[in-house]
């Protein structure tokens, strides 16, 4: 599941999260307009292009809400 960080849009930045869930049950609740919840740490993160708008950051789940508004 590629989730889109609304609030950083607002910025121009763009952020996709990519979720790997436990089985296609959870993925098949993945829908528009849901909205996730979650605290982690941020282990690395590297520059995707020269331009320093795109990044790939890799964060450490501890614990999250999944919610559909």
């Amino acid at each position: 599941v590629i989730v889109q960080d609304q609030a950083a849009l607002r910025y121009g930045i763009t952020i996709h999260y990519h979720l790997f869930l436990n089985n296609t049950e959870e993925a098949a609740k993945a829908v528009p307009g849901m909205t996730i919840r979650f605290t982690g740490q941020c282990a690395a993160y590297t520059r995707f292009d020269s331009s320093g708008r795109s990044w790939i950051i890799d964060i450490i789940y501890e614990s999250g809400v999944i919610s559909i508004e």
